[in-house]
């Protein structure tokens, strides 16, 4: 029920309007008082599956005498919000927020013969879903209110992240894994810029001149149901309304021509123009309008968004539209994927498989550290923490246990949400340790968090903070040596989203070159 219900607050939005239009199919034909309009104007509540109930969030109306009404709703900033219009029969929904009151206002208006409005307030008690959806915690966070999407450069080797496709070439699957059917591929950078032939993708665009939609450019989707899109400066570039029809985690929804059964995820629906670089391909060509409003959700999880847009009758290998985005602004999404997520040692980073040691704290920005491991001096893979090396040598000295616990290859870790606990376990499952976990200074996936020593100002993304021993080998590098203690509590997250998470860990005080300790995981497939 709340995950219809959600679904439900944000399609609300989708036919908006900010002031009143006198539109001649709206005429009532006769002229109404307050107390006439209200008269004639029932409703009554139901269920999503039309059951009539008291608290009710769908809503059927009739008018009698049968007269041309418009049903809406009203923010506090004066902006309207259209839930039926020009009907002497109709249906709406009205959702609230979570935490929003039950009782809510929308408002019924006629035009009369003169142009002049009558217009009154009904009230309803609603229901007010106390959780989020599935797809509202995935599109727009259950922490945060508003979650980050930026293009995904990183699903293809070529860097594309919207263009066309030979429609329903294969099932969903074979689309996102494989980008099958695709046949252009844009990068960011070549949506409004040229490439070495001269040519940019402003063909497509309806507003004629570039609004820095490449490269750094974003959207913000908040659980309000909104989405405002801004440019790499953090303009706003264009706002509007989205919702989600038919999600229910599972990829059961039919291609367009029905040649593919398992193809979506269900609907993203939009107010026109509201997404990044929001253009139908070809749609002058094909005489279609620029900006859809309806896209098929071909992924969604804590990281990544995947649409695809054709024209209603499209074929199989018929041409659609195909755009790409990443979020790595939900902190909690990504490491548990709103339940129980497992994590290990991540030995594909590094060409050595190494997957903790020491480094030299902040010898570059962070994003040099994550991307080309800037600084580290050494790095040890999971299978040499508590076994010898060719010399002999083990990580054990670092351990503050006199055995081992089985912490190196197939070790894992688990992350609670619920509980906001971690759990550590060995290859063979056996428990290691648990301790608590939370997220602290986190901004929303930007590196605003500068080092200790204040040299680098885009430095980690946020703070692990943990209970003393509960990651996977959790100890501090030569933390005998330095008089410190064996297991550190907070952590600078350096990278994280569904698949990868780095850490470090470093002294107070600590300056640039010094000493601190690295750890990289992935999540466990």
């Amino acid at each position: 029920m709340k995950k219809i219900f959600f679904c439900a607050v944000v399609g609300l939005g989708l036919l908006s309007a900010c002031d009143p239009v006198v539109d001649k199919d709206n005429f009532s034909g006769t002229t109404y008082t307050e107390q006439a309009l209200s008269d004639c104007f029932s409703f009554s509540q139901a269920d999503e599956n039309g059951n009539p109930a008291a608290d009710g969030n769908y809503f059927t109306f009739t008018t009698s005498p049968a007269t041309i009404v418009t049903v809406l709703t009203k923010s506090d900033d004066g902006k309207e919000d259209i839930l039926a219009k020009g009907s002497t029969v109709g249906t709406f929904k009205i959702v609230p927020r979570r935490g929003e009151n039950s009782n809510q206002t929308f408002y019924v208006r006629s035009i009369n013969p003169d142009g002049t409005t009558t217009e009154v307030a009904k009230t309803a008690n609603v229901f007010v879903p106390s959780d989020l959806s599935l797809e509202m915690k995935l599109l727009a966070s259950d922490s945060y209110g508003k979650k980050v999407w930026t293009w995904d450069t990183e699903w293809r080797a070529d860097g594309g992240a919207w263009g066309n496709l030979g429609y329903a070439a294969g099932d969903g699957n074979s689309f996102v894994n494989e980008g099958n059917g695709i046949w252009f591929a844009c990068p960011p950078d070549l949506l409004e810029n040229p490439n070495e032939k001269g040519e940019d993708q402003m063909v497509h665009s309806d507003t004629g001149k570039p609004l820095g939609e490449g490269v750094g450019a974003y959207m913000e989707f908040n659980d309000d149901g909104t989405i405002v899109t801004y440019n790499k400066d953090g303009n706003v570039i264009r706002q509007g309304k989205y919702s989600v029809d038919g999600y229910t985690g599972e990829r059961n929804h039919a291609s367009i021509d029905g040649s593919q059964a398992n193809w979506s995820y269900g609907t993203l629906k939009t107010t026109a123009g509201t997404i990044l670089w929001p253009f139908e391909i070809n749609w002058k060509k094909n005489d279609r309008p620029a900006c859809p409003t309806e896209f098929e959700i071909m992924e969604l999880d804590a990281s990544h968004l995947k649409i695809v847009e054709a024209k209603p009758g499209t074929g199989g290998w018929g041409e659609a539209t195909w755009w790409a985005f990443k979020s790595e602004s939900d902190a909690e999404a990504s490491l548990t994927n709103f339940g129980t997520k497992e994590w290990t040692w991540d030995t594909e980073w590094r060409a050595d498989g190494g997957a903790w040691g020491n480094l030299g704290y902040a010898a570059g920005d962070g994003n040099s550290f994550v991307n080309d491991g800037n600084g580290i001096w050494f790095a040890c893979p999971p299978d040499l923490l508590e076994n010898p090396n060719e010399k002999g040598e083990t990580q054990m000295v670092h351990s503050n246990s006199d055995t081992p616990l089985g912490e190196g290859v197939g070790a894992y870790m688990t992350f609670d949400l619920k509980n906001h606990l971690i759990t550590t376990f060995n290859s063979k499952g056996t428990q290691i340790r648990k301790g608590k976990f939370e997220i602290q200074n986190w901004g929303n996936g930007k590196r605003n968090i500068p080092s200790i020593d204040g040299s680098q100002t885009s430095w980690a993304l946020g703070t692990l903070h943990t209970d003393e021993g509960a990651i996977l080998w959790p100890f501090e590098i030569n933390w005998r040596k330095n008089d410190r203690p064996a297991c550190p509590t907070d952590f600078e997250i350096m990278q994280l989203n569904s698949n990868q998470l780095k850490l470090i860990e470093v002294k107070p005080g600590t300056g640039g070159w010094g000493e601190a300790t690295w750890w990289a995981f992935k999540a466990k497939k």
